[in-house]
């Protein structure tokens, strides 16, 4: 055999190769979706000691070996939904809900030299306890396609 024969036969081989490792991915792709994962929505209702909150935010964001997008949306009257087109993936998801309110009472806007007056402005404190938001312990599990989860927050007491 000629080294020009070797040469042509380990040729074909390698483009055999190369040929088999193509379909190969091209199938595993198929069978894992090439990281597209499974898209899905979500939506419900969120209550704090049992109220609807009227105006707050809730985010929803992958943990663990879950993929995809963080799912984000306004709370109005006790209501959310994050729909499919967010890019959120199912999969395990971190929850933090906040909410703010007026305590009614009007505070300094900053501290000022002696002798000038103070800005005042209303004072808004976040009522939701950090539990659910900065040091979030909800989590909830979400599958492909349309998903419906409830929050009902309780104060610390």
């Amino acid at each position: 055999m000629t080294l020009e024969t070797l040469l042509d036969r380990l040729s074909g081989k390698f483009i055999s190769l190369v040929a088999w490792t193509a379909v190969g991915t091209c199938a595993l792709c198929l069978v894992v979706g090439c990281g597209g994962g499974n898209p899905c929505s979500v939506g419900g209702q969120v209550t704090f000691d049992g109220q609807p909150i009227e105006d707050g935010n809730i985010r929803l964001d992958p943990i663990e070996e879950s993929l995809g997008a963080s799912g984000a949306a306004k709370i109005t009257g006790g209501k959310y939904s994050i729909p499919q087109d967010k890019g959120m993936l199912a999969g395990k998801h971190q929850v933090r809900i906040s909410a703010t309110r007026s305590t009614g009472r009007m505070v300094p806007v900053a501290e000022v030299l002696e002798g000038e007056p103070q800005e005042m402005r209303e004072e808004i404190i976040q009522y939701i306890p950090a539990r659910y938001n900065q040091e979030s312990e909800l989590t909830v599990e979400l599958a492909p396609g349309e998903n419906t989860k409830d929050f009902d927050l309780q104060s610390d007491k």
